[in-house]
């Protein structure tokens, strides 16, 4: 009973923690000029490489519409784009982000800047940036296209969550770490690039991503969070040739569309990691794989679904040692 009572109490936490990304959030409140990085939990950004100098894109929206917060310390500083300022006439809806304003770089977005936005459509960040904050486009609904600098080193959790129309992404090639709900509810997103330097995949990062079939994870992921790709529609996985040692809990739960996955490397399945994938036929993980159990964790999938092409019935179940010494 003590065991049980201990997961109930840890997967309450854990979801207690995954819908803190809520768009719904309040946003940390901010005055007009600041200093000193701005960290995001987690997420900080203590080593991002402010640029020394910037000019500002002859094709940027104008600055007036943009409200700015000095980043930086005494040594190297920027902006911040905070949101809209209080100019509402004619807001640009397809915008190319200011790199430069009062003759210093712009290097980022700040959490929550435009976090539900209705009329943005498309952004375009320059060789200037450096960061996306915590649910900085969180909530924006109609844009459909995103043109992200390569130079960008740090994008927070929930990014762009719920950005439904968003079609396509390719992710800087400097990002190492995908954190929480950075892609959650883009309904429509069909096509994600990956860098090749990235070691992490967080917390539901392409949870609801429904029309989402294929993804290619780059050889250096080593690590995937919980319910990463939860209600997607991807259709196959392969992490064979990844470093990635454990699927966890409910990481692929309700992807009804998936039919394989082949992991090899895998030597830890996490409770209900396959839970609801109706199509699901095969999957392939290590000879001395450990299961959540195996009633939940294959839940709602076909009967005659495989293991190392061998039905359920014919898995030997390996778990950890005990730690409960309680009565």
């Amino acid at each position: 009973m003590k065991k049980i009572t201990t997961i109930l109490l840890l997967l309450t936490l854990a979801f207690g923690v995954m819908a803190f990304a809520a768009c719904g959030d309040k946003p940390t409140e901010s005055g007009s000029v600041s200093t000193g990085a701005l960290g995001d939990g987690a997420d900080t950004d203590e080593d991002i490489d402010v640029p020394a100098s910037a000019e500002n894109d002859p094709d940027a929206a104008d600055v007036k519409y943009f409200k700015f917060e000095l980043y930086g310390n005494s040594m190297s500083k920027g902006y911040m784009i905070t949101g809209w300022s209080d100019v509402t006439d004619a807001r640009p809806t397809e915008i190319i982000f200011p790199t430069a304003y009062n003759k210093l770089p712009v290097v980022g977005i700040a959490q929550g800047a435009f976090r539900n936005d209705k009329t943005i459509t498309k952004i375009t960040l320059g060789d200037s940036f450096r960061l996306i904050k915590k649910r900085a486009f969180c909530g924006c609904e109609n844009i459909g296209s995103v043109n992200l600098s390569a130079k960008i080193t740090k994008i927070a959790a929930s990014a762009f969550r719920d950005c439904k129309k968003l079609t396509s992404v390719a992710v800087p090639e400097k990002i190492t770490r995908l954190y929480g709900s950075t892609f959650s509810g883009c309904e429509s997103l069909v096509s994600v690039t990956l860098p090749e330097k990235l070691v992490y995949l967080g917390v539901k990062v392409f949870e609801g991503c429904k029309a989402l079939k294929s993804v290619e994870i780059p050889k250096s992921v080593t690590e995937i969070g919980t319910a990463c790709f939860m209600n997607s529609g991807v259709e196959k996985i392969s992490l064979s040739l990844t470093g990635i040692k454990a699927i966890p809990v409910d990481c692929f739960s309700g992807c009804k569309n998936l039919t394989s996955v082949a992991a090899s490397k895998v030597t830890k399945v996490g409770l209900g990691a396959f839970y609801g994938c109706e199509k699901l036929k095969s999957v392939t993980v290590s000879s001395n794989c450990e299961f959540g159990m195996l009633s939940l964790t294959f839940k709602g999938c076909p009967e005659d679904v495989k293991v190392n092409n061998k039905p359920l019935s014919d898995i030997e179940i390996i778990t950890p040692p005990s730690e409960d010494t309680g009565a």
